[in-house]
């Protein structure tokens, strides 16, 4: 399913994030992954921006 693949898209790239960030010394990775992930769900849950599912300007 479509769904199932983006999400797992969204978590490897958390992961990716996370061992970026670990990488540099901002901490160690197990916390930044779940930082990375807490954020990703606050943002979820409530948008900083309105989403509206158009397509950008330029796209056919």
């Amino acid at each position: 399913m479509e769904t199932t693949a983006w999400g797992v898209i969204l978590a490897d790239m958390a992961g990716h994030v996370a061992n970026a960030l670990s990488a540099e010394g901002i901490g160690p990775r197990a916390a930044l992954y779940d930082a990375t992930i807490g954020s990703f769900d606050v943002e979820a849950t409530m948008p900083t921006a309105q989403r509206t599912g158009d397509k950008p300007a330029g796209l056919g």
